[in-house]
């Protein structure tokens, strides 16, 4: 989004087709980093949230005011008011650059760059300085092209601790490897269950050098059998 609009402002690109940037500035610009923006205070992830949220209204607030609300400024003041949209969100950026110095050296440099580019088109449009303008759009593409690295650097970072999170799963040893062909049934491992957790037979007690009654009359029984005998 930043790139058309900077390539726009630089004169690289015929000011008959500007129009394209409305759409971009609706859908990717304003839409998705508001999502963006949300999905990230879900996160927990503050920085992220307010950064997001606040250039997906930035974008939004571009959309609106090209399309609805600049007819309604009168020609003598349209480049002021402008300035005044632009220089208000370079201070804006700018206080998130101040934050940003304790996160990665990537996203301070976008947001100093980004700081440099709206006051740029801010100064440009309070005095209809074209020069500067081109200026501030050439600092939009180097913008532009620092935010595109933060995006690999972030998506590499994301896929390699993936990589790393299923390399280290402890469930890659908890569960043996099975032959498929012994397949593992729902009745041989509750047998299995129920031959673990039963009590030791007798024959197993005995193993143990535990001494067993043996089955069979007692001694009483054997006394009383030979007297009847005898008689």
């Amino acid at each position: 989004m930043l790139l058309v609009f900077s390539m726009f402002n630089a004169g690289l690109l015929n000011s008959s087709v500007e129009p394209v940037v409305l759409g971009l500035a609706l859908a990717y610009g304003g839409l998705a980093q508001l999502l963006a923006g949300m999905w990230e205070f879900r996160r927990g992830n503050t920085f992220g949230a307010v950064t997001f949220a606040s250039y997906g209204s930035f974008w939004l607030s571009f959309w609106l005011l090209e399309q609805f609300f600049a007819g309604r400024i009168a020609g003598a003041e349209r480049n002021s008011a402008t300035a005044l949209f632009y220089i208000s969100c370079a201070i804006l950026t700018a206080l998130l650059w101040v934050a940003s110095t304790r996160t990665t050296a990537v996203v301070s440099l976008m947001l100093f760059l980004l700081t440099v580019t709206y006051l740029l088109l801010g100064i440009g449009d309070a005095g209809s300085h074209s020069e500067i303008v081109k200026i501030g759009g050439w600092f939009g593409i180097a913008t532009a092209a620092a935010g595109a690295i933060c995006r690999l650097r972030f998506g590499h970072q994301q896929h390699a601790g993936a990589d790393k999170c299923c390399r280290s799963s402890p469930c890659a040893e908890r569960i043996p490897d099975v032959p498929r062909t012994v397949p593992r049934t729902r009745d041989s491992g509750a047998r299995h269950t129920d031959r673990q957790c039963a009590p030791a037979s007798h024959d197993d007690a005995g193993a143990h050098g535990e001494a067993q009654p043996r089955a069979g009359p007692g001694r009483p029984a054997r006394a009383l059998r030979s007297l009847v005998s005898s008689r």
